[in-house]
């Protein structure tokens, strides 16, 4: 119960500098934490739960999926681009889209860089 508390709680500060802050100082926040949860909180629950962890061939299982998933649909993709003639650069750019978005960790900023959507 705790947690929802401090989920409204956060969405209520949201709201609340969505409306005192301008456009130019709501993107200077946006990027900052942007940048602390990118450097500062996402390595720390890395190192928090890597501690934890038990090496054996369960591992495996994980990381060859999330592989498997990756080229299977680059795959897919490169039938598709053969089969309907397109470019290189069509082709890449779904590989780097579709088959990258299966993560929104690596799939959201690509697409948002990509794009040239300034944070």
């Amino acid at each position: 119960m705790a947690s929802f508390y401090y989920l409204s709680l956060f969405f209520a500060f949201g709201f609340f500098l969505q409306k005192r802050l301008n456009a130019k100082n709501t993107t200077k926040l946006l990027s900052l934490l942007n940048h602390f949860i990118l450097y500062i909180s996402l390595p720390n629950l890395i190192f928090v739960h890597i501690i934890k962890l038990q090496l054996n061939n369960s591992l495996l299982v994980p990381l060859f999926s999330a592989w498997g998933v990756f080229f299977f649909s680059s795959l897919v993709i490169i039938a598709f681009v053969k089969f309907f003639n397109s470019s290189k650069e069509i082709a890449i750019a779904l590989i780097l889209s579709v088959a990258l978005s299966n993560s929104s960790f690596l799939g959201f900023p690509l697409t948002l860089s990509f794009l040239e959507v300034k944070v």
